[in-house]
């Protein structure tokens, strides 16, 4: 961003035929170039001939990482409560309270049911763990290939998209199911609303990830607001660190597809 110039690099590093169709890519503010990583997941890996019979489901088990500062490849594990493999759901990223940075995930199709979901998922880095942020009593709207934005400091703005699985040409009159056809969810809260809030507080990250960073396992809310204070004042050198100590170092191998 400091040019303005394009340029185009080699895909090879993703999957093995260095494509990705259906899934998701989005930027981080982490790494030791200006230029952040950019993190890849979900979809399926595609030869480029060849038919749909051919395409492999790209799990969440481990994410492709690329450094477009040295325009170099990287692979990394995940932990948690990760996604089953999915196509056609989209991400949005904010930056946490805490040296952390969220990615969520919403809505997509399943490999396991071939039909929408409205289930709301979080990547955190650079732990690189998952948490289902939505329990299924309070999923939203089942929807795959919506439009999803960050907006009002901690609000998922999110509108259009549909249910392919209703078929031709019924998926085409799948009508909006939000209020004025925008749905809106409160990243920290992990609720859908009823309508856009723009006197909402700034975002925090999420108590489960709160959790995770204050004492590094999940299942002990009754500490979180003891240890809150103390992790908002680390510095990101040392999440980073116990991300390391618990979750293992990148890896410049890919895993076994």
């Amino acid at each position: 961003m400091v040019t303005g110039e394009l340029s185009n690099s080699s895909s090879a590093g993703i999957g093995p035929f260095g494509t990705l169709v259906g899934g998701a890519a989005h930027h981080v503010p982490f790494g030791a170039e200006a230029e952040g990583l950019v993190i890849f997941m979900g979809g399926k890996y595609a030869p480029l001939l060849g038919t749909w019979d051919d395409q492999t489901w790209a799990d969440f088990t481990n994410l492709t990482v690329y450094d477009p500062g040295q325009e170099k490849w990287y692979w990394q594990e995940t932990t948690g409560a990760r996604p089953s493999a999915r196509d056609l759901f989209r991400v949005v990223g904010v930056s946490g309270d805490n040296g952390t940075y969220e990615i969520f995930l919403y809505g997509g199709r399943p490999f396991s049911t071939t039909k929408a979901v409205g289930e709301v998922y979080i990547l955190s880095l650079p732990g690189f763990v998952f948490f289902r942020a939505t329990p299924e009593f309070s999923d939203g709207a089942t929807r795959d290939k919506p439009a999803c934005v960050v907006a009002g400091k901690r609000q998922m703005i999110t509108f259009a998209g549909n249910d392919g699985s209703l078929g031709f040409p019924d998926s085409l009159l799948d009508p909006d199911p939000w209020t004025n056809g925008l749905g809106v969810f409160d990243l920290t809260a992990l609720t859908w609303k009823n309508g856009y809030d723009a006197g909402v507080a700034r975002y925090e990250s999420p108590n489960p990830v709160k959790e995770w960073v204050c004492i590094g396992r999940p299942g002990v809310s009754d500490m979180v607001e003891q240890c809150v204070e103390e992790t908002v004042s680390r510095p990101k050198q040392h999440i980073a660190t116990l991300a390391r100590q618990q979750r293992g170092h990148i890896s410049q191998q890919p895993a076994q597809l």
